[in-house]
This record gives C-alpha cells, structure tokens and sequence, in this order.
C-alpha cells in the first residue's frame, strides 16, 4: 500500500487569566481538522476527513479555595470516499474542586453521548455505550515541591478517528479490518483505577511512578486475522480488562537532557 496523507488544522481559544483574581473563569478551546489520504485502496483511492472539536469550560470561584465547573465537550468526524459515514460524541462534566493545604480534590461525573450514522454499516458501535462516567482526582503534597500522591477513578468515550489511528501505528491501511469488523469505532472505558506518586529528587530528576486497573466494554486491539491461509496484521475491537504499571523518568542537567518510561500491561477477557 502506499499513501500520502495530508492534513491542514485550524485551532481557536480563548480563556480568562489570573484565575485567583477571578469570581469567574472560563476557557474555550475549538479544533478542525481536514485531512485527506491518497491511498490505494479499492476503486476508490481517496480517503477524506473531517474533524471538529470544541471544548468549553467555566464556573464561579468561592473564597477559601472552593469551585465549581461545568465542562462541555463535542466532538464530530466525518469520511467521504473510501469510507462515507458521520459519527459525533457529546460529554458534560460537573465538578467541585476544592484546594485547602496540601489536600487537592477534583470530584465530578462525565455523561456521554456517542451517535453515528449508517452508510450502510455503522461506523461506531453504540450497543454497548455506558452513559455515566465516574471522574474523580485527589492529590496530596506529601512533601512540598518533591512528593504528590495522587489517585483517580475515571471512565468516558474516545472515537479511534483516522488520525488517531495513523498517529499509533503509521502502517495502518483500510485493510486492516476484518470484513466484517469496523474500522472507526469507540472505545469504551467503564471504569479506570489509578494510583501513583509523582516528585523531584534534587534539582534534576524528576519522575512519576502509577499502577491501576481499567476495564473496557469495548476497546481497540491490535489483531492477526488469516486470509485465504495468510495472516495479515489488523485491528479489532473488544471488551477486556487490564492491569497496569508504569515509570516516567527525566533528568534535566544544565547542557543534557534525558527521558525514558517502561510500561506493564497486562490484558484478559477479549
């Protein structure tokens, strides 16, 4: 296969600043995507995309450190050619945040929307949407300016657009889906558990230290599928859950500067 892909964005935002002088703050953030990929695929060879976000969020400020925000979020993608299809995504978050010492709380619930339309097969697949999404964060300064512990229960929806799945793996083709999988769908996340420690040691090394657990109703795999007794790469979708670990590391000398991570996963239930 071969491909040019090309893309132009178009990005606005605009927010309130000094938030601790503010009864009020606000940020607004709207994204567009155009993207088209001359590939060889088919009779038709082109594959065209469109993607818009916008993102909104704002709320009062209380005295002693009190919040609360309303976040909106809706997202739409679009393919002609190759594929022809719309699908759009709609989340809203309340939350209550709440700095007091060294304790930080961010404690809210995510509602979430995905639609899509049938061309003559659907997209992204709706059956298995979960509507309410846990998304809570809470950080304590175990030593100030070295230590944060943190931990956080979340979940939501996340449409595998084109380029995000190009972005992953700069290989991916039409192909890769099975026949009768789909390409552009969702993932599904119930539930994720996350607890970690983040801080400095000294002045140059800094890292961030997490595990947990997320559980899946439907999220994107890699996968090998036998064609005519040929196994071809390919992607596919289903529910699972995992465990996880990872270490992110950086030090940062006057004139050098190094970063790493090593992850763990492992995954059961697809």
């Amino acid at each position: 296969h071969t491909r040019g892909y090309d893309a132009v964005d178009v990005n606005f935002s605009i927010a309130s600043n000094k938030e601790a002088d503010k009864n009020f703050i606000y940020d607004l953030a709207v994204d567009y995507r155009f993207g088209e990929d001359k590939m060889h695929f088919g009779a038709d060879s082109y594959l065209t995309e469109h993607l818009g976000t916008a993102n909104l969020s704002l709320g009062p400020v209380f005295k002693h450190g009190h919040r609360i925000m309303f976040d909106l979020g809706a997202e739409v993608a679009a393919y002609r050619s190759a594929v022809d299809g719309t699908a759009a995504g709609l989340n809203f978050t309340p939350r209550y945040l709440l700095r007091r010492g060294r304790w930080s709380v961010d404690a809210g619930v995510r509602l979430d929307l995905l639609f899509a339309s049938i061309h003559p097969v659907p997209l992204y697949v709706t059956d298995n949407q979960q509507y309410v999404y846990p998304d809570v964060h809470v950080g304590f300064a175990a030593i100030k300016d070295a230590m944060n512990i943190y931990a956080a229960v979340t979940g939501g929806t996340r449409m595998n657009t084109y380029s995000y799945l190009l972005d992953d793996n700069h290989h991916f083709s039409l192909a890769y889906a099975h026949p009768s999988a789909y390409f552009f769908d969702a993932d599904i996340e119930r539930v994720r558990a996350t607890f970690g420690f983040r801080g400095r040691i000294a002045s140059k090394f800094s890292y961030d230290i997490r595990g947990g657990y997320a559980n899946y109703a439907n999220g994107l795999l890699p996968a090998v599928y036998v064609l005519e007794g040929v196994p071809v790469p390919g992607i596919a979708y289903a529910g699972y859950q995992k465990v996880f670990a990872a270490l992110d590391w950086r030090w940062d000398a006057e004139s050098f500067k190094f970063d790493g991570t090593v992850a763990y996963t492992h995954e059961w239930g697809y």
